[in-house]
Protein backbone atom coordinates (compact mmCIF):
# COMPACT_ATOMS: atom_id res chain seq x y z
CA UNK A 1 0.00 0.00 0.00
CA UNK A 2 1.31 3.57 -0.92
CA UNK A 3 0.15 6.49 1.35
CA UNK A 4 0.05 9.83 0.53
CA UNK A 5 -0.09 12.46 3.67
CA UNK A 6 -0.30 16.42 2.73
CA UNK A 7 2.01 16.53 -0.42
CA UNK A 8 3.37 19.98 -1.20
CA UNK A 9 5.83 20.48 -4.05
CA UNK A 10 6.75 24.06 -5.42
CA UNK A 11 8.97 25.52 -8.38
CA UNK A 12 10.37 28.92 -8.32
CA UNK A 13 7.56 29.81 -5.88
CA UNK A 14 4.51 28.18 -7.69
CA UNK A 15 2.53 25.69 -6.13
CA UNK A 16 2.39 22.54 -7.96
CA UNK A 17 1.35 20.03 -5.38
CA UNK A 18 -1.50 21.43 -2.92
CA UNK A 19 -1.22 19.42 0.06
CA UNK A 20 -2.48 16.11 -1.49
CA UNK A 21 -3.27 12.94 0.55
CA UNK A 22 -4.75 9.64 -0.72
CA UNK A 23 -4.43 5.94 -0.55
CA UNK A 24 -3.01 3.48 -3.06
CA UNK A 25 -4.17 -0.01 -2.21
CA UNK A 26 -2.18 -3.23 -3.53
CA UNK A 27 -3.68 -5.09 -6.37
CA UNK A 28 -6.51 -2.27 -6.70
CA UNK A 29 -6.46 -0.07 -10.41
CA UNK A 30 -5.91 3.50 -9.58
CA UNK A 31 -6.47 6.72 -12.36
CA UNK A 32 -4.72 9.88 -11.91
CA UNK A 33 -6.31 12.15 -14.17
CA UNK A 34 -6.22 15.92 -14.33
CA UNK A 35 -5.77 19.17 -16.93
CA UNK A 36 -3.12 19.74 -18.52
CA UNK A 37 -0.30 21.17 -15.97
CA UNK A 38 -2.21 19.91 -13.15
CA UNK A 39 0.84 18.31 -11.14
CA UNK A 40 -0.02 14.74 -12.59
CA UNK A 41 3.41 14.57 -13.46
CA UNK A 42 5.20 15.96 -10.85
CA UNK A 43 2.59 14.05 -8.53
CA UNK A 44 3.85 10.72 -10.47
CA UNK A 45 7.83 11.77 -10.11
CA UNK A 46 6.97 12.59 -6.38
CA UNK A 47 5.81 8.49 -6.01
CA UNK A 48 8.77 7.51 -7.63
CA UNK A 49 11.32 9.64 -6.06
CA UNK A 50 12.48 11.24 -8.99
CA UNK A 51 11.20 14.68 -6.83
CA UNK A 52 11.55 15.19 -3.04
CA UNK A 53 8.60 16.92 -1.66
CA UNK A 54 8.88 20.36 0.34
CA UNK A 55 6.67 19.02 3.11
CA UNK A 56 4.32 15.96 3.90
CA UNK A 57 4.74 12.12 3.38
CA UNK A 58 5.24 9.47 1.36
CA UNK A 59 4.85 5.74 3.06
CA UNK A 60 5.43 2.28 1.06
CA UNK A 61 4.06 -0.60 3.38
CA UNK A 62 4.19 1.51 6.75
CA UNK A 63 7.88 3.14 6.14
CA UNK A 64 7.93 6.20 5.45
CA UNK A 65 10.23 7.08 1.88
CA UNK A 66 12.22 10.28 3.54
CA UNK A 67 13.40 7.66 6.64
CA UNK A 68 14.37 4.44 3.96
CA UNK A 69 18.27 4.34 3.28
CA UNK A 70 19.54 5.61 0.07
CA UNK A 71 19.89 1.20 -0.89
CA UNK A 72 16.11 1.08 -0.26
CA UNK A 73 14.93 3.97 -1.97
CA UNK A 74 17.08 2.38 -4.94
CA UNK A 75 15.60 -0.71 -5.05
CA UNK A 76 12.01 0.46 -4.22
CA UNK A 77 12.11 2.48 -7.30
CA UNK A 78 13.59 0.24 -9.54
CA UNK A 79 10.77 -2.10 -8.17
CA UNK A 80 8.17 0.28 -9.54
CA UNK A 81 9.77 1.33 -12.54
CA UNK A 82 9.45 -2.46 -13.65
CA UNK A 83 5.62 -1.12 -13.81
CA UNK A 84 6.21 2.05 -16.16
CA UNK A 85 6.33 1.30 -19.66
CA UNK A 86 9.61 1.85 -21.58
CA UNK A 87 8.67 5.28 -23.33
CA UNK A 88 6.82 6.61 -20.65
CA UNK A 89 7.84 10.39 -20.20
CA UNK A 90 8.07 9.32 -16.65
CA UNK A 91 11.70 7.81 -17.70
CA UNK A 92 12.81 9.73 -20.14
CA UNK A 93 14.35 11.84 -17.52
CA UNK A 94 16.45 9.35 -15.77
CA UNK A 95 17.90 7.83 -18.98
CA UNK A 96 20.71 8.56 -21.90
CA UNK A 97 19.20 8.12 -25.16
CA UNK A 98 21.54 5.36 -25.98
CA UNK A 99 19.75 3.48 -22.93
CA UNK A 100 16.27 4.55 -24.13
CA UNK A 101 16.86 3.33 -27.75
CA UNK A 102 18.74 0.29 -26.55
CA UNK A 103 17.72 -3.09 -28.23
CA UNK A 104 16.63 -4.66 -24.85
CA UNK A 105 14.35 -1.28 -24.45
CA UNK A 106 12.80 -1.80 -27.43
CA UNK A 107 9.43 -3.92 -27.07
Amino acid sequence: MIQVENLRKSFNGAEVLKGISTIFEKGKTNLIIGQSGSGKTVFLKSLLGLFTPDSGDIIYDGVKYADMKRKEQVALRQKMENGIPRQCPLRLDDCTRKRDVSPKNVL
